[in-house]
């Protein structure tokens, strides 16, 4: 292959990966402010987890017997995506909210409803949870 062959192909190559970098979204501008309140009135203490990009989980916090989880997500009304934003104000699409048994907290999930309409300004989340036959249930 000559030089200005090769040279061609690695500018091809190098544009072609540049079209396909992942864009990291930062900052809440254009986004709605969805307050996550779960209170555990159960007996044993309880943990909230969101997904992030099918197989990364992030903790949103535990709550022992009477305590409560809290936190702070973002709906964007124009796509219908819900986000946790990080120390950063980096964008973390969140594809699953759930609550469960401290310890086993997946295998024993309550997975709560998270808005996704697009248009629509969301309600705050607020559940009320327990165990019961091994699992956490919540309204």
């Amino acid at each position: 292959m000559n030089l200005l062959a090769a040279t061609a192909w690695i500018i091809l190559a190098s544009s072609l990966a540049v079209e396909h970098a992942p864009v990291v979204e930062r900052g809440v501008a254009g986004l709605q402010t969805v307050v996550f309140t779960v209170r555990n009135a159960g007996e044993v203490p309880m943990s909230c987890s969101v997904s992030i990009a099918h197989w990364y989980s992030l903790s949103l916090g535990t709550a022992p017997p009477n305590g409560v989880v809290t936190t702070s997500l973002w709906f964007d009304p124009l796509r219908g995506a819900v986000f946790k934003m990080t120390k950063d104000d980096v964008r973390l699409p969140v594809e699953i909210l759930w609550c469960g048994l401290e310890g086993h907290s997946w295998e024993t999930r309550f997975e709560a409803d998270m808005p996704r309409q697009i248009g629509i300004i969301p309600q705050p989340i607020s559940l009320i949870c327990a165990a019961e036959t091994g699992r956490l249930r919540c309204h």
